[in-house]
């Protein structure tokens, strides 16, 4: 996962992308705090598939089990790391 930055260059962004397809790296989130977004890409058949998203539950296909919020990521103030941790580990109901 990569936050960027308001600085960060466009071509900055694209070397750090091409970096990371260089060396095979299986999924990629890129946290947009400006856009409100989240740039997904996953590796498939030797290529990426991309997704944008800025609402609904976004779930790795490389870590098992491991999901969020996309809301989560910009919420002021953030979400509570508690109530969050029990959501994430299924102790608490998704929606509220």
């Amino acid at each position: 996962m990569e936050i960027l930055s308001p600085t960060d260059t466009p071509s900055r962004l694209l070397a750090l992308e091409a970096d990371y397809r260089s060396i095979g790296v299986p999924e990629m989130w890129f946290v947009d705090l400006t856009k409100k977004q989240v740039r997904v890409l996953w590796r498939r058949d030797g290529d990426y598939e991309v997704r944008v998203m800025r609402k609904g539950v976004l779930r790795s296909r490389v870590i098992d089990g491991f999901w969020l919020r996309i809301e989560w990521l910009f919420q002021k103030p953030l979400p509570n790391v508690w109530e969050t941790v029990q959501r994430l580990l299924g102790s608490a109901p998704l929606s509220r």
